[in-house]
């Protein structure tokens, strides 16, 4: 699986970039009938059906943990979202510290989270303990940004609990500001190796008298 890449531009590398194509909203697809109860297609902030981390039992729905998950990212603690929801393997190539300054570099970026919308969700059930999983598709809303497409996979423990293995955000205006930053980079790169002409090619003056 691979590693997160909490693309702002590593998350968060702006993050976390996404290549799948998007479904129609609302659009849910299940491999186990009875196991997925969609419901509404977005949450806000604030939502009650919301899980806190202690909820995170065996027996969560795989829809809301992820709802629950996206919610609590932009609205709690990076550090406790950290302990709560991420795969050990995503622990293990990703450090705390590493993933809250991302995570904190895109919220600074684009405001405060109004929704989340469903766009797809996929859950399968490999038939072995450990490996249930699957894959969401959101659209954010932020205060500064309404469009940021977000990509979670999802996968059980050996205790049955849901954990996020992969999590990309693609943001226009952290784009935007990572370009800003390469230009201006390369604009104070290119004065630095400005033109050298002049100056030493220059005759002395000529000082002599008549």
């Amino acid at each position: 699986m691979r590693a997160d890449k909490i693309a702002v531009a590593g998350l968060l590398a702006v993050a976390f970039i996404i290549g799948a194509p998007y479904m129609a909203v609302g659009q849910v697809r299940d491999s186990r009938p009875g196991r997925s109860s969609p419901g509404a297609t977005s949450v806000m902030p604030g939502d009650p059906e919301l899980l806190s981390p202690d909820m995170l039992g065996p027996d969560v729905d795989s829809r809301l943990f992820v709802d629950s998950f996206l919610v609590s990212l932009f609205t709690m603690d990076p550090g406790e979202v950290y302990d709560a929801y991420l795969h050990p393997e995503m622990t293990e190539t990703l450090g705390r510290e590493v993933f809250q300054q991302q995570v904190g570099e895109l919220k600074d970026v684009v405001g405060p989270l109004t929704r989340a919308v469903l766009t797809y969700l996929r859950q399968e059930n490999k038939k072995y303990d450990g490996m249930d999983g699957g894959w969401t598709e959101h659209i954010l809303i932020f205060e500064r940004d309404p469009r940021v497409h977000a990509s979670v996979e999802f996968r059980r423990l050996a205790d049955g609990r849901w954990k996020v293995s992969h999590s990309e955000f693609q943001s226009t205006q952290m784009d935007r500001l990572r370009q800003a930053r390469e230009a201006a980079h390369q604009a104070a790169k290119d004065a630095e190796d400005g033109p050298e002409e002049g100056g030493d090619d220059e005759p002395p003056a000529d000082d002599s008298r008549p």
